[in-house]
């Protein structure tokens, strides 16, 4: 597969998967779009939490977009932006593995601790299938894993 494959917007459910006993089932409406770009391609993505239940419901939405770059070899990738320590702004890497578009965002915090994203999407057809993980020292792994349709609009 090229990152060709991959172009394209997406949309469906993800649900929360965690073992700490602080983390209630969430699910989640998420939304991929992958657009090609020179010499790379843009990944936006947008995650709505649902969270509480009746009339105490709250919605919170995350959108991000990130830049790639290509890579030291074909099918991979970086950000634009060069690696920043202790200013919170992340650095990321990319790469497809047989199906999976794997894109790992790194930020280093102003405390010293760091943060690790890991987002695996695998393509079959017209169908994503999602999985995040954050590491994070000090604090459970989230993980998150979901299944998206191609939108053909």
């Amino acid at each position: 597969m090229s990152i060709a494959d991959f172009v394209g917007h997406f949309r469906g459910e993800a649900q929360v998967q965690a073992g700490d006993r602080f983390f209630v089932q969430q699910v989640r409406d998420a939304e991929v779009e992958l657009r090609s770009d020179d010499n790379g391609f843009r990944l936006s993505w947008t995650t709505v939490i649902h969270s509480g239940e009746g009339d105490k419901t709250t919605v919170r939405r995350r959108n991000a977009e990130m830049r790639f770059v290509a890579g030291p070899t074909p099918n991979q990738f970086r950000s634009s932006e060069p690696l920043e320590p202790f200013t919170e702004r992340p650095t990321a890497w990319a790469y497809i593995d047989r199906n999976t578009l794997v894109v790992h965002v790194l930020s280093i915090l102003a405390d010293g601790n760091y943060e690790l994203q890991t987002y695996q999407r695998s393509l079959s057809g017209d169908v994503m299938t999602l999985h995040f993980s954050r590491v994070f020292p000090g604090r459970p792994e989230l993980v998150v894993s979901g299944r998206l349709l191609r939108q053909h609009e």
